[in-house]
């Protein structure tokens, strides 16, 4: 009898443990390290390096252009990898956490362009970093490299305010500093046929980086489908505040007029806020194996808007920078692969 009993009381203890090996898990892991890799793209902040636009005239000064004669080059970067390394550890009453984020992309773009063949024909070449070309061109050609850059720290505090039916949600507020390089690198040589044959070349260096602090809100969701598979979502929020430099360089040399050289550097610092918003969504697993270590892994997307990012210097004029190339917003997004170790 006495067998019986405790032969019934192992199984019932073994069913125990299986039932509640993930509550288990939970119980025993209070540090969490993981690591994602990033494959994303930077969309929306295409860099217009310049407008050609060609047309049928009798005044080589004022060409009339259709809507159809004009061609946009832009700088539009590929998709390139990033990292993300992340720690978290169990308090009394919250879970701490700590995030490292590294993103890089360069893009190099070449266009020639060969002018019209007929001489009531021309084109004409507008850049608001290299400035305009006006007609009688006969090639023109480009060559233009961009890069973008983006590190973020994030420091913060979680905490779970809802578990039930297999649905938790749990919001955080970290301290956040992050930094922003975008650089252009533009060269156009044109080739004029009249007055006289003459070449001229242009080339424009232009730098700009974002140094900010501020806090950052946001949530974590997790509604667990079945008892391997769980649909997450992350959301952020981030307001910095920071200083913004731009350095700007041109440079113009004309073979046959020396007079038409210049050369012009311009820098300066300003202080400015900006905004960061962050969607992530995708599936996470995990196990748990050897007593109280827990492995776990998230294929999902994610997406960021940064509002305002750029400070480029534009040309209104030949010689001299006149103001700036409005603010326009920078769109980072694509696959995230996450793995980790709970323990």
């Amino acid at each position: 009898m006495k067998r019986i009993i405790m032969s019934f009381i192992l199984l019932a203890t073994a069913s125990l443990s299986a039932n509640h090996y993930s509550d288990y898990c939970d119980s025993c892991n209070h540090y969490n390290v993981y690591a994602e890799w990033l494959f994303f793209r930077a969309a929306g902040e295409s860099v217009d390096v310049a407008t050609i636009s060609t047309g049928t005239t009798n005044d080589p000064d004022e060409p009339r252009v259709t809507s159809d004669d004009w061609k946009r080059i832009d700088v539009c970067p590929d998709w390139d990898s990033g990292y993300r390394l992340g720690f978290s550890t169990d308090l009394k009453c919250a879970r701490l956490f700590g995030e490292w984020t590294w993103y890089a992309t360069d893009k190099k773009t070449k266009f020639n362009f060969i002018g019209p063949s007929t001489d009531n024909q021309t084109f004409r070449v507008s850049s608001d970093f290299l400035g305009i070309q006006n007609n009688n061109l006969e090639t023109y050609d480009l060559i233009s490299n961009f890069h973008f850059s983006y590190y973020r720290l994030d420091i913060g505090l979680e905490r779970r305010i809802i578990d039930c039916n297999r649905v938790s949600f749990s919001p955080f507020a970290a301290f956040t500093y992050y930094q922003t390089n975008q650089d252009l690198k533009a060269q156009d040589s044109t080739l004029y046929v009249a007055p006289v044959d003459t070449s001229e070349t242009r080339k424009f260096n232009g730098k700009t980086q974002y140094n900010g602090f501020g806090a950052s809100l946001g949530y974590n969701v997790v509604w667990e489908m079945f008892d391997c598979l769980a649909l997450y979502s992350k959301g952020i929020f981030t307001a910095a505040y920071g200083s913004s430099e731009v350095n700007y360089d041109f440079n113009r040399v004309n073979d046959q007029f020396a007079g038409n050289d210049n050369t012009f550097h311009f820098s300066f610092d300003k202080s400015r806020g900006r905004y960061i918003t962050s969607v992530q969504v995708g599936l996470r697993t995990e196990t748990c194996i050897c007593g109280c270590y827990q492995i776990f892994g998230m294929v999902g997307w994610e997406s960021q808007i940064l509002f305002d990012q750029t400070d480029w210097m534009v040309k209104t004029d030949i010689n001299f920078p006149d103001g700036y190339k409005p603010s326009a917003n920078l769109y980072l997004q694509g696959l995230v692969v996450r793995a980790g170790i709970s323990f």
